[in-house]
């Protein structure tokens, strides 16, 4: 499930940070997420190279993404077409995509995507610096130990 909530997590945030954002540093990004569709928080590390942004905003078909600069970050309007679900979501960014930045996402699933029809996350994330020896670009591991790599996903490998 842990595995799972980090895909939709990862795939929400860049459908929410894709759209005439700048994209985030590269280099390894620990995020933290708390959910309303799941106890406590949850916590990740990525690697961020300069494709994957681009890579995940087509995890989903979204026919609006409306992005507001505003002086300590950015409010974004989307909606998106996920499997059979429909997905509107408000998010406000704040901090900045080089070092650090709080996402806060409120979403509605119309109709239930996953079983959930409202939901409410906050990403924390921070860059830690270059990613590790043996460590790629779109490789995420989760705090439960789970691994995957977004790019082979795609191909239908699955995490480890």
């Amino acid at each position: 499930m842990r595995f799972l909530t980090s895909i939709i997590t990862c795939t929400v945030s860049a459908a929410a940070l894709g759209a005439d954002l700048p994209k985030r540093a590269a280099g390894l990004w620990e995020e933290k997420v708390s959910s309303s569709a799941g106890p406590g928080t949850a916590s990740h590390r990525i690697c961020v190279d300069d494709r994957l942004t681009d890579f995940l905003k087509g995890a989903g078909v979204c026919s609006k993404q409306e992005v507001r600069p505003q002086p300590d970050g950015y409010v974004i309007e989307a909606i998106c077409k996920h499997g059979d679900s429909t997905s509107r979501t408000l998010t406000t960014v704040t901090g900045n995509l080089k070092q650090a930045y709080t996402a806060e996402m409120r979403s509605t699933h119309e109709p239930a995507f996953m079983g959930v029809k409202e939901s409410r996350m906050t990403v924390n994330a921070r860059l830690l610096g270059p990613c590790p020896a043996g460590m790629r670009g779109g490789d995420v591991t989760s705090s439960d130990g789970t691994k995957y790599n977004f790019y082979e996903l795609e191909k239908g490998v699955m995490p480890k």
